[in-house]
């Protein structure tokens, strides 16, 4: 068997790399092949991933276990979404987001839980209203609707846009200042807020105004402030979860409530929010 010269291969190598790598680049340049880097970050890509974890997760009886990989699923599929919020994968994203809360809450019967997937649903209903996905969705909700819960609290949960204020109730302003003194209570405090019962705390008393007449002119108010509540507790907790949930806040702010005042602040911070969130997921 004869072999190549080394030294007449180098050369024939070294001839044809630059060409070859030329055209590679040009046809990167002109759209006619993806760049590597923007194939793997594409909302596509990203919900293939997403699925791909999802499909680990039913698969294992030992990962469904344990919350943080239900969550890890959850962030992958709120990321395609995050990618391109305006395009053709992103309602694909949210539904599975709401799927996978839905189901983890068949298994932590946490009511956080039933609130997002119940959220992540709506949203849908509201953002996309002639995607494929907003029939799913709303079948999704009905389903939730009929989930047996011991508390009366998960019904409640389930279907807030029904809900209406009674005149014998506490009033949403009444709410808000209770949350509001909550609040600052907690930031005048560093003792507090080592303590993450105490955050949640606020953050329900803020969301508690929401629910309590979504479409009133307080409802704006307590989501957002729940948002900003949820972004400092993620300064001391460095849960990704938090992160998401603040994020999640502020976008439903400026999406339900496109006339408020807080529009304009909740899409800043859902713009900061983002980039701190496309930063710390792992490559």
């Amino acid at each position: 068997m004869v072999l190549d010269d080394p030294v007449v291969t180098f050369h024939r190598t070294t001839y044809f790399l630059p060409a070859a790598l030329c055209l590679f680049l040009l046809l990167v340049c002109s759209g006619l092949l993806p760049s590597p880097a923007h194939s793997a970050s594409s909302p596509r890509s990203l919900y293939f991933q997403a699925e791909s974890c999802y499909q680990s997760l039913r698969e294992s009886p030992e990962k469904k276990k344990y919350r943080h990989n239900w969550l890890s699923c959850i962030r992958k599929f709120d990321a395609v979404y995050r990618a391109d919020p305006d395009g053709p994968w992103a309602p694909a994203g949210l539904y599975m987001a709401g799927t996978l809360y839905a189901e983890l809450y068949r298994h932590s019967y946490l009511s956080a839980d039933l609130k997002e997937a119940v959220d992540t649903f709506q949203r849908i209903g509201k953002r996309f209203p002639r995607s494929a996905y907003r029939k799913k969705a709303q079948a999704a909700l009905e389903k939730l609707g009929d989930t047996d819960s011991p508390s009366a609290s998960r019904r409640t949960v389930a279907a807030p846009k029904t809900e209406k204020p009674r005149t014998d109730e506490t009033s949403a302003r009444d709410l808000y200042v209770r949350a509001e003194a909550c609040s600052r209570d907690l930031k005048k405090s560093t003792r507090l807020q080592k303590y993450r019962d105490r955050w949640i705390r606020c953050i329900e008393g803020f969301e508690a105004v929401y629910r309590h007449d979504p479409s009133g002119p307080w409802a704006a108010a307590g989501l957002y402030m729940s948002a900003v509540l949820y972004e400092g507790l993620y300064q001391h907790s460095f849960r990704q979860s938090d992160a998401d949930k603040a994020l999640e806040r502020f976008r439903r702010v400026a999406d339900q409530y496109p006339k408020s005042r807080y529009r304009a602040k909740a899409e800043s911070d859902a713009s900061c929010a983002s980039h701190a969130a496309s930063s710390s997921l792992p490559a």
